[in-house]
């Protein structure tokens, strides 16, 4: 999908070519965006049609640096939990971690290094 898309240049620009992650914020719009477009198909019906890969919630949301993207992505997350994908709790927690850091301007604040201080892993695909 166009989620995944735009997820992958999020991830290409912020671990290959590391640019800063405010120039990213209009990607980190569209993933959230085509996201809930998926959601939106599982409307009404008593089992999901689609479930969103982790790619691209995570990746984009580990970038989303105002507080109102932030709270539009917890929003996405909770409406996973909804359907009952209980897998995306402990993305959900190290994207939380990443902007505690972040909010902190403190250092080892991407995603991969939340992993590595927390010594987890996470299924993304």
């Amino acid at each position: 999908t166009n989620a995944f898309y735009y997820a992958l240049l999020i991830y290409h620009y912020t671990n290959v070519r590391e640019v800063n992650p405010a120039s990213l914020q209009g990607f980190v719009s569209t993933v959230l965006e085509k996201l809930n477009q998926l959601l939106a198909l599982n409307r009404d019906k008593s089992n999901p049609l689609i479930i969103p890969l982790l790619f691209p919630v995570f990746v984009a949301a580990c970038e989303a640096l105002s507080k109102d993207m932030q709270n539009r992505f917890d929003d996405f997350f909770d409406r996973l939990s909804i359907q009952g994908l209980g897998t995306y709790y402990q993305a959900r927690m190290v994207v939380k971690e990443v902007w505690k850091r972040r909010d902190n301007n403190q250092e080892r604040s991407a995603w991969r290094h939340v992993l590595q201080d927390q010594n987890v892993n996470i299924m993304l695909s």
